[in-house]
């Protein structure tokens, strides 16, 4: 009879045991994080196990022995990742696996190296959830989300005493359009906001201040005042530093918690685009004499400069983005052609001229695919990363493209156009990333000179110069 209840606890005791984590934190699925942010994941059993075991993506992380353990997201891509954890006794063996996802769009196209690519399939229909009407008259700028889904967007205001537009960044419900909070600026905004780790709000005004907003209440934690108007967006480093250039000529670094300048780099120039920073913290801008700079991030010293072309014969409107293999992406105004760099060196690798000016940020697919939009002839153009061969080219119905381009992780492009006069209604497109086809498109009131942004429920949102915010969902 005891050698029989042996073999009968040899089975049921495991049986019974192997549901011996009884809780869990973080408890949703997945768990969106963004780079620089830490969280800590810890277990419950209900018999103490002999030991634990963590492992990411699985590889076992043989530092970790107790029920609690910290996870840094460090990627500066789109990318999943699984955290397991296994408490192993005699009697048992239980498991739990979080999923991770890079954190929704916190910055003007996605991340600090600007890919535009986001790690969820965007809407696949033009379907409207809800449009958003400013109090201003533009929405020039470019909407970015935070972890709980909420859209940020600036907004360009109705004229007040003197040449001045008083403006508002508005925090809104993502899943609705209402507006939660809204903080005034004493000018027009352009550029995206862009959200720290800590949910921080950072945006730039044409008044010369970058301000730092409570992200889920929208007031004021310090402002600093620049030189002369800023035009682009801030950038985010991995250590929280905020990266931003002004018409004043520099490029600033600040300490992201509390707006102390860390340096500032004189490019001798106007700088309207906004600042990418590679995997190693190198900073990349253009500015209007149609250099490029890298600058070290950290201390900022130069590293390099390219010029396009000859001294002064171009301009850079549009930012930069930086490819997988540190490659930098960047458009000439004047020259109408698109530059591939060498990230280290500044070395020209090829340029492709798309026939007209051109004015926003490439977006890097997956794949290795550059899509840019150029100004005056109203075109899209594919071009192979690596070499710079065409690929396709989309030939919007209206003249203009000012829109930065986004990518869903099925491919699709989207993008908007701008037709003149001002007022006339204008397109935004989902196009088919391998071919150029049209998947579908919507008519808004306006020009759209807004970049989209694409949420983790793969709703698409987007600004529009009829001042409306739009979201796009299935």
């Amino acid at each position: 009879m005891k050698k029989i209840l042996s073999i009968l606890m040899m089975f049921l005791v495991p049986a019974l045991l192997s549901g011996c984590i009884i809780s869990h934190t973080p408890t949703e699925d997945p768990v969106n994080l963004t780079p620089g942010m830490a969280k800590i994941f810890t277990i419950k059993v209900f018999l103490t196990p002999l030991k634990y075991v963590w492992s990411v993506d699985d590889v076992v992380d043989l530092s970790a022995t107790g029920n609690t353990y910290s996870y840094m997201q460090n990627d500066v891509f789109p990318s999943t990742h699984k955290i397991k954890v296994s408490a192993v006794h005699y009697l048992y063996k239980d498991t739990y696996t979080w999923n991770i996802q890079y954190q929704t769009w916190r910055m003007f196209m996605q991340d600090r190296q600007h890919t535009g690519r986001s790690p969820y399939t965007g809407a696949q229909t033009a379907n409207v959830k809800w449009t958003f009407m400013t109090t201003g008259k533009y929405v020039y700028s470019s909407p970015t989300i935070g972890a709980n889904g909420m859209v940020y967007v600036g907004e360009w205001g109705d004229q007040g005493p003197g040449y001045t537009f008083p403006s508002k960044v508005y925090a809104l419900d993502g899943d609705t359009g209402a507006e939660i909070w809204s903080f005034l600026t004493q000018n027009w905004i352009w550029g995206a906001p862009a959200i720290g780790a800590d949910g921080t709000v950072y945006v730039a005004s044409d008044d010369t201040n970058l301000y730092a907003l409570d992200g889920a209440t929208g007031d004021l934690k310090w402002s600093f005042a620049a030189g002369d108007s800023i035009w682009g967006s801030p950038t985010i480093g991995a250590d929280g530093t905020v990266y931003f250039g002004s018409w004043d000529g520099y490029i600033y670094a600040l300490d992201g918690a509390t707006g102390d300048p860390k340096w500032s780099y004189d490019t001798m120039s106007l700088v309207i685009c906004t600042p990418a920073i590679g995997p190693d913290g190198t900073v990349y801008v253009g500015d209007m004499s149609g250099n490029v700079i890298a600058i070290d991030g950290a201390t900022g010293d130069n590293k390099w400069v390219y010029v396009m072309g000859l001294p002064g014969s171009d301009q850079v409107y549009g930012s930069p983005s930086i490819g997988a293999d540190g490659t930098v992406y960047i458009g000439g105004w004047n020259s109408g052609k698109l530059f591939a760099l060498d990230g280290a060196t500044g070395a020209k690798k090829w340029e492709y001229n798309t026939g007209s000016g051109i004015w926003t940020c490439p977006a890097i697919g997956a794949d290795g695919t550059v899509y840019v939009g150029s100004y005056y002839n109203g075109k899209l153009t594919a071009l192979n990363g690596a070499t710079g061969a065409f690929k396709w080219e989309f030939a919007a119905a209206g003249r203009y493209i000012g829109s930065s381009p986004a990518i869903g992780a099925d491919g699709t492009v989207y993008v908007g156009e701008m037709v003149n006069p001002p007022g006339t209604p204008s397109k935004v497109y989902a196009l088919d990333g391998e071919t150029g086809a049209v998947k579908w498109e919507y008519l808004v009131g306006d020009r759209v000179e807004s970049s989209p942004a694409i949420g983790a429920d793969g709703t698409v949102y987007i600004g529009s110069k009829d001042g409306n915010m739009y979201a796009f969902g299935d």
